[in-house]
């Protein structure tokens, strides 16, 4: 829940990061990420 403490700033525009969630959210990347990595 750290995204809700967190904002994204480009230019002069402030958006929160709450908006990119469903975009961005992929738990299951940084699981197989790190199981790869482990593997090695």
């Amino acid at each position: 829940n750290g995204d809700k403490h967190m904002n994204i700033v480009i230019g002069n525009n402030v958006s929160g990061l709450e908006q990119y969630r469903a975009t961005y959210y992929k738990p299951q990347v940084v699981d197989a990420a790190l199981k790869l990595r482990n593997a090695q």
